[in-house]
């Protein structure tokens, strides 16, 4: 009897947290919706939005062109002549990391590519392959020639059609200001560049924002098609599931959400029969796991002593092994999740699964670009971006800007950039 009343309170008490927009009155109270002090500042995140965005279009540009590759092209040819040599070696800085897997599988498919991309999720190379994307080996290989431009600029689509979706919704839900803070937390975000170079992050982001939207909204259809291809896109799309199964367990628009549950469990099962059917083994993507640094396992979960070895083992600014750079998002990623329990719990489960599950069983690898698809971190820090003082708000905008070109720079020159 006295677990049971436990356990109906708590129940009663996530309801009222989840169902009464105890999120958006969190926001009123931080932000203020009539104060002089918080228009102006609603106003200087907008200014600061097309201003950010405009510098990260110079410092992709800047280090795509200031590369040792494009100086030494720059230097060989005859009079700036740009000829299709040029332009082939150029785009092969694109045609390498997560890249170079998602392109391999457009064009020869999972049985045929390189060693470990199976590890890769089948949506974003069946989209290129649509758009009649693939690898290429040789200058002469015409066919697949601006594949890796072609799959940025794809890239670059989905991530500014979520952004303008997370905008609107963000400003009918909460508030305007909410919004344009919330846009600036994705363009402020360190591995946002990786939204601008082809990888299957856009589509993720895409995707997310699409389920959120349509989960509240009157098509709720879309939001199961949007569940079914989070499945398919990113291992952690099947972690989005908690937030309608928390809908379910509080009876919370529960058609929607069942509809929502069965999409990603739908989503899940044809990712395993699309590995069945072309490697012979369900299980082979996660198999996979070993041939990439730190070799990923789902059994590092339940060794925490190598979870916090691995986080103490600090060995450069940004590397695959010992990044400094992930390990401080990763701290300030655990601070907004904690955030989010006020804000709506159900987003709160999820994204410290989204956040703490690639952590563990990643060892850190790559853990920046987990952070930018997490679509419910960005309240929390857009918040945090509406109450700094102006002062620490500019230089938080230098230090992410500084980092997005050492990244992207480093991306381009074929270093550890992601």
């Amino acid at each position: 009897m006295f677990y049971n009343n436990k356990f109906t309170r708590l129940f009663t008490l996530l309801k009222e947290w989840e169902c009464k927009n105890n999120y958006f009155v969190s926001v009123v109270k931080q932000v203020g919706e009539d104060d002089e002090f918080s228009r102006k500042k609603s106003n200087l995140c907008r200014d600061l939005v097309f201003y950010v965005f405009a510098l990260k279009i110079a410092i992709y540009i800047v280090a795509f062109l200031g590369t040792p590759i494009m100086e030494q092209l720059a230097l060989k040819s005859d009079f700036g002549i740009i000829n299709k040599t040029i332009i082939y070696v150029a785009l092969l800085q694109f045609f390498h990391c997560d890249n170079l897997g998602y392109l391999g599988i457009a064009s020869d498919g999972y049985g045929h590519s390189l060693q470990g991309v199976t590890a890769l999720y089948p949506a974003w190379p069946m989209l290129l392959r649509i758009f009649g994307c693939g690898k290429f080996d040789g200058i002469d290989e015409s066919g697949f020639y601006w594949s890796p431009m072609v799959s940025a600029v794809i890239s670059i689509v989905f991530w500014a059609s979520g952004l303008f979706l997370l905008f609107r919704w963000a400003t009918r839900t909460m508030s305007s200001r909410v919004a344009w803070s919330m846009v600036l937390a994705n363009l402020l975000l360190p591995s946002s560049m990786t939204f601008w170079i082809g990888f299957s992050e856009s589509l993720f982001f895409f995707l997310f924002v699409c389920f959120l939207v349509f989960s509240d909204g009157a098509r709720p259809w879309l939001a199961w098609i949007a569940a079914f291809f989070l499945s398919l896109t990113r291992p952690v799309g099947i972690m989005v599931l908690i937030i309608p199964a928390v809908s379910v367990l509080i009876d919370h628009r529960r058609k929607v959400a069942i509809g929502s549950v069965f999409g990603f469990l739908l989503g899940w099962v044809v990712y395993f029969g699309i590995m069945w059917y072309t490697m012979g083994d369900p299980l082979d993507g996660w198999i996979a796991q070993k041939y990439h640094t730190n070799q990923p396992s789902l059994l590092y979960l339940l060794e925490i002593k190598k979870f916090f070895n691995s986080f103490l083992l600090v060995k450069s600014f940004h590397d695959p092994v010992g990044s400094f750079v992930d390990r401080f998002v990763f701290i300030l990623a655990i601070i907004c999740v904690l955030r989010l329990w006020m804000i709506r719990p159900s987003w709160c489960l999820s994204a410290c699964c989204m956040l703490l599950i690639p952590a563990m069983t990643n060892q850190f690898l790559s853990f920046s670009r987990f952070t930018i698809v997490v679509i419910p971190l960005l309240v929390p820090i857009g918040l945090a971006l509406l109450q700094m003082k102006k002062h620490w708000l500019f230089c938080v905008i230098a230090l992410s800007l500084g980092t997005q070109y050492y990244l992207i720079y480093s991306y381009f020159s074929g270093e550890w950039g992601t």
